[in-house]
């Protein structure tokens, strides 16, 4: 039996946290100990692999019960209007699954793994109930599509008040209370077999109990088996086939309370040729990176835009979870646990480097991948992507991926700049931030700041199907893709280090410095004042301005990590 003095030293802080995001007020207190009795008898029940996520779930699922035997909560706050819904929602579990997966950050294989669920039904249950929650909080129904950003942003503000909740103290008289009863908890005796029933036999009646909790325990729990196969393997199967379908859903993290989430059907055709339509399916994406072409199709508005990709390197295009997976290393993956997804027996392996991510669930009789789950790569949004539905080897219809607009569409051309960034790309990025900012540069010069600031220039742009619409989205386009060549500069290792932001709210055009960072080989600085004018600097002459510390390859601020990816539709 595990030390529970130590389980309660190590981990009561934490349960204490995880109560307090879904309990209003005082209604933690009376948890507390609840909660860690209830962890002490389910430790009984089954062994404990990872006492963190354990208590995680113990404590989300006492959290709920008790928030359920509460009157309603009467405050207006988004935090308390969201708990008033989560109240009511029928099912426990999946009450469960969208705390545990946007309140406490746990990932679909971590979530899984604690509430026995199957993997590939997380993400859809977790997608459910931001869809009916964020709906509830804006008092909308399911066809208003103009109130969905409304009730997206509600949900987002809502949780991110939930996350953020102050946390008293965990007072001494609590834990002492917790240890007393800890200590006096009664230990199950699971060593007595149920008594069969006297209607059957009762070697038949054994038979039964025992066949019932195989059943269960293999049903129940992810099973530490010698691997069904090597990573190899896998990687090898996957080097034989040239054409997958697959569904995506990529959410991408834009602030720290805003996410964007984006779901198409995928299909890849080697090389280097890709289909994505989009869900819902309003828009088709097409690239081919053999002619450096993408073709986006608007079918809802009869609209085609053809994009050219100047220089475009094979290494460059974009990258897909088939490109991805036969770019692995028989080395890259360890096996971790073994389960079953629809039926199908599946081995997962873990790929854990510098710059990827990544869980696999293969296929045990293909030894191809079933689900991928991956945080993204560096260079690239922060977020993740999760993809399953997977179908290897299936003739796809080269017609699919034609770089052709159907007959009746308005086409239109765009030619992108890929070439290597230089520093002007980036003086040019921070004048049009600033300029996109209201003359003002903002706040964060990295992906997460300017997706938000992007994100608020699209709510701000004419109706759509007018004239102006149209106008004013490619003229936003070109604004995004000058952005994008700034941080391609920030993103190569090769072009410097050290890079510096210090430009947040300051007046374009003053002298104050915004920017500074160490161009590879040099023994000086580069500094970008607010009139865009670039002029070296010694190391012990730097701006002492208070400033912003990005980090090549990710643009993010350095030891800013990830939140959890809350979904929008």
């Amino acid at each position: 039996m595990p030390e529970w003095n130590d389980i309660l030293d190590q981990y009561g802080q934490s349960v204490w946290q995880t109560l307090h995001r879904v309990l209003p007020g005082d209604a933690a207190a009376g948890a507390f100990t609840n909660a860690m009795l209830a962890a002490h008898r389910d430790a009984q029940r089954d062994s404990v692999s990872d006492w963190r996520l354990f208590l995680e779930h113990v404590a989300t699922v006492t959290a709920l019960e008790t928030l359920r035997q509460l009157p309603a909560p009467g405050g207006t706050s988004l935090a308390d209007r969201l708990r008033a819904r989560l109240r009511e929602v029928p099912s426990e579990q999946s009450a469960t699954i969208f705390c545990l997966r946007y309140l406490s950050g746990m990932t679909f294989a971590e979530i899984a793994m604690e509430t026995r669920a199957t993997l590939d039904s997380i993400g859809p249950t977790a997608n459910e109930m931001c869809s009916k929650l964020g709906r509830e909080l804006a008092q909308v129904s399911s066809s208003d599509q103009d109130a969905t950003l409304l009730a997206d942003d509600l949900l987002e503000s809502a949780v991110a008040e939930m996350r953020s909740a102050v946390v008293p103290p965990l007072s001494q008289e609590l834990i002492e209370k917790t240890r007393k009863a800890l200590a006096e908890a009664p230990l199950i005796d699971f060593e007595k077999p149920p008594q069969p029933s006297r209607n059957l036999p009762l070697a038949l009646a054994a038979l039964l109990i025992m066949a019932i909790s195989l059943g269960v325990l293999a049903y129940f729990k992810y099973r530490k088996l010698p691997p069904d196969m090597e990573f190899a393997e896998m990687v090898q199967a996957i080097a034989e086939e040239n054409s997958a379908s697959y569904y995506m859903v990529r959410n991408v993290i834009l602030s720290d309370d805003r996410t964007r989430k984006v779901q198409a059907q995928v299909s890849v055709l080697e090389p280097g040729r890709i289909r994505q339509v989009m869900d819902p399916p309003d828009t088709t994406i097409i690239w081919d990176a053999r002619e450096r072409k993408a073709l986006t199709l608007e079918q809802n508005k009869g609209k085609a835009t053809l994009r050219n990709w100047e220089d475009m390197f094979a290494e460059t295009y974009p990258v897909d979870a088939v490109e991805l997976l036969k770019k692995l290393k028989p080395d890259d993956g360890t096996p971790a646990r073994q389960t079953t997804v629809r039926g199908r027996r599946v081995q997962e392996f873990v790929v854990q480097r510098d710059d990827l991510q990544m869980s696999i669930w293969a296929d045990a009789e293909t030894k191809l991948p079933a689900i991928v789950e991956l945080q993204l790569p560096q260079g690239n949004p922060p977020g993740s992507v999760l993809m399953n539905e997977f179908t290897w080897g299936q003739p796809l219809d080269e017609a699919q991926f034609a770089m052709e607009a159907p007959e009746g569409y308005e086409l239109a051309s765009i030619r992108v700049n890929l070439k290597p960034a230089s520093e002007q790309d980036l003086v040019k990025a921070l004048g049009i931030a600033a300029q996109l900012n209201g003359g003002k540069f903002p706040a964060q010069f990295d992906r997460v700041g300017m997706n938000q600031l992007i994100a608020d220039l699209y709510k701000k742009l004419p109706p759509r199907g007018t004239p102006e619409h149209r106008d004013a989205l490619e003229q936003l386009e070109a604004n995004l893709m000058q952005l994008g060549r700034g941080w391609m500069f920030i993103a190569e290792p090769e072009n410097g280090s050290d890079w510096h932001y210090a430009g947040s709210d300051v007046l374009y055009g003053s002298d104050r410095p915004i920017f500074w960072y160490r161009p590879s080989g040099a023994n000086v600085y580069h500094v970008i004042d607010a009139q865009l004018v670039v002029r070296p600097a010694l190391p012990d002459r730097l701006p002492s301005v208070p400033s912003t510390r990005l980090s090549g390859g990710t643009t993010r601020p350095t030891g800013l990590a990830p939140q959890p990816s809350l979904p929008t539709r």
